[in-house]
């Protein structure tokens, strides 16, 4: 009998608030995790907090400048014409993946980079929400944990992260928004969870951050 390979696991760093030190937290896990474990983070944010933290803003501009494909070329499915190629092609996930794009010199941490033009998935969302989930699958079995840092909205890249993901964990500061933002994320999860009954997903934690500060005030 064949053996099968592992596959990742997939968690996505979420929260429907901005400002909660949830990029620092994916990066820092990422790069702790990938000293031992075989690592993929995937910026699936058109601001490309991300990707800037893990490749360094000298790379990730050199990346954009020389046109790149990124995360938003799996939403769409193609590669655009351009440089040596006179006609759009299908996406190759591997032209997309930035290989050892960690800070330290023997770093294994692969990464998705995003960019701004991302955002345009959100102009025309029908059929995008699977796309992230189809394309992780042909890739799932090289890596042991996969890291998806998401925006902090609700659009069709939350469903995206959803589709992709077997666990959330929700960064926190303890301050009066949280009493907002943390329900809405409850909220969105169990409408998809009873739209999806065929997916499994569940929040696996909260990561306070910040908390120093709050420490002593009503928030804290």
């Amino acid at each position: 009998m064949a053996k099968v390979s592992p596959m990742a696991i997939t968690v996505s760093f979420i929260n429907m608030k901005g400002g909660v030190g949830k990029t620092t937290i994916a990066s820092q896990l990422a790069h702790s995790a990938a000293r031992n474990l075989k690592v993929l983070a995937v910026d699936l944010d058109p601001q490309s907090n991300l990707s800037q933290s893990v490749m360094g803003p000298h790379a990730y501009v050199n990346h954009l400048k020389k046109n790149r494909p990124t995360i938003a070329q799996v939403f769409d499915e193609y590669i655009p014409a351009g440089g040596v190629h006179g006609s759009p092609r299908p996406i190759d996930l591997e032209e997309v993946i930035v290989k050892n794009a960690g800070y330290w010199s023997t770093s294994t941490l692969d990464l998705i980079p995003s960019r701004l033009e991302l955002s345009r998935t959100l102009k025309n969302p029908t059929g995008k929400e699977r796309r992230l989930a189809k394309a992780l699958t042909r890739i799932s079995d090289r890596y042991d944990l996969i890291i998806i840092d998401c925006a902090p909205t609700e659009s069709i890249l939350t469903d995206a992260a959803y589709f992709a993901s077997r666990y959330v964990i929700v960064p926190v500061k303890p301050e009066f928004m949280a009493t907002i933002g943390l329900p809405l994320l409850a909220r969105s999860i169990r409408d998809f969870q009873l739209e999806n009954e065929d997916h499994n997903i569940e929040i696996a934690g909260l990561v306070f951050n910040h908390s120093s500060s709050y420490s002593n005030g009503p928030e804290g």
